[in-house]
């Protein structure tokens, strides 16, 4: 899937490319706020590891869960 060209196949509108890294780690928080069942010990500070690690570009694609 990954190597299919989403635009030329007309699925521009399937979803949201423009800021995809700055949206996903408070939506895996939101998800795991409502499944956990216990702390996670160092959550907080991966946490703040991937938000200052976000990739600087990268080249949207179809990929599973899409």
């Amino acid at each position: 899937m990954g190597a299919v060209d989403w635009e030329a196949r007309g699925l521009g509108d399937l979803g949201r490319p423009d800021g995809y890294h700055d949206r996903q780690v408070e939506r895996w928080l939101r998800f795991f706020d409502r499944v956990k069942t216990r702390e996670v010990p160092g959550l907080a500070e991966a946490t703040r590891w991937l938000q200052e690690h976000k990739p600087i570009d990268f080249v949207p694609g179809i990929m599973h869960g899409d």
